[in-house]
């Protein structure tokens, strides 16, 4: 992919991104499965909080990497 800046261009390797994006992509089904699980049974159990919790710290986690990958690349870094 080729990001142009004034009258710079730079040649990036979106591979991270899109990687990132399919991570995001897995996190939110397994969020969407206990979701349904528990708007199914009404139940909601600590092991699943505590799964929850986690997905979102590596939700976090993920999003942080995206965000220093784009200002590397917006700062020529990359």
């Amino acid at each position: 992919m080729s990001l142009v800046s004034h009258s710079n261009i730079y040649n990036v390797d979106t591979t991270p991104l899109i990687e990132t994006a399919n991570k995001i992509n897995k996190i939110g089904v397994n969020v969407n499965q206990i979701a349904k699980v528990i708007n199914t049974t009404g139940n909601v159990y600590e092991n699943e909080i505590r799964g929850l919790q986690n997905k979102i710290k590596r939700l976090e986690k993920i999003m942080a990497d995206a965000y220093s990958c784009f200002i590397k690349a917006k700062n020529g870094e990359l």
